[in-house]
């Protein structure tokens, strides 16, 4: 979670400072990339982390943190953009990404145990 975390966050620094449409292209397919490992790796976790009666209220808790970070994101993303331009919207995004991916790394285990079944 936390390389895919990684991939994601730089791909979304280096999509400010792509100067072509290839290179933008590629900036963006590679931010999808590093968000696929994200996703499923949480769930994974989140199944991990609480046993089956807590699971559904957990993942509704984290897919809802998505929808107020989208939201969030393009706010932020809207007003920076209006000052500093597009580039910078996106350099800015990519900032929290390398401090969670540490935090993730440190924290985050996979617990095997009985409540998967």
């Amino acid at each position: 979670m936390a390389m895919s975390t990684v991939v994601w966050t730089g791909m979304t620094a280096i999509t400010g400072l792509a100067r072509s449409v290839w290179q933008l292209l590629l900036a963006r397919t590679a931010v999808g990339i590093g968000e696929s490992g994200v996703i499923p790796t949480a769930y994974a976790l989140l199944s991990d982390y609480y046993p089956p009666v807590r699971r559904a209220p957990a993942m509704g808790i984290f897919t809802s943190g998505s929808m107020v970070g989208v939201m969030a994101g393009s706010m932020l993303g809207g007003w920076i953009g209006q000052i500093h331009g597009w580039r910078w919207a996106f350099i800015v995004a990519a900032l929290p990404g390398l401090p969670l991916a540490a935090i993730f790394w440190l924290t985050f285990r996979r617990r095997r145990s009985e409540l998967r079944r």
